[in-house]
């Protein structure tokens, strides 16, 4: 019989995880990056997402990887992100994990939008007679 993912523990530093930014945010997949190696990853390798526009973080585990290692990286990623998806399938690359994030939590959206809105006015404005007049003040 084969050996089942709880017989023994599994080595995290032989785990190889790519991490994709999928949101175009600066620094989205460093964050995922930094999470998966405070808990024991050490293999974790960075890039962009050929797609920006992602909204769900997308978790992609070969058919090889524990499910106590998938249990663990869904759980810290849904620290992170409002949204996380798994599936099983080959990952290409030498990865045994591939995540693209998604919407971070606190986040409004995952694409950037403009903040023209309006407001108060936070200066005056020039009224129609700027040009100060002269007061008739007795000395």
């Amino acid at each position: 019989t084969e050996p089942t993912s709880s017989a023994a523990p599994v080595d995290k530093t032989k785990v190889k995880i790519e991490v994709l930014n999928g949101t175009g945010t600066p620094g989205d997949a460093g964050l995922a990056k930094t999470a998966l190696t405070k808990v024991g990853y050490t293999q974790v390798d960075t890039g962009n997402a050929s797609s920006q526009t992602a909204t769900a973080t997308i978790v992609t585990f070969d058919s090889s990887v524990a499910d106590s290692v998938k249990t663990e990286i869904t759980s810290e990623l849904e620290k992170i992100y409002l949204t996380v998806n798994t599936s099983t399938a080959t990952v290409s690359g030498g990865y045994n994990i591939r995540i693209t994030t998604g919407t971070k939590k606190g986040s409004t959206s995952a694409t950037p939008r403009t903040t023209a809105r309006p407001s108060g006015s936070a200066s005056p404005k020039p009224s129609a007679s700027s040009t100060p007049k002269p007061s008739a003040t007795p000395q």
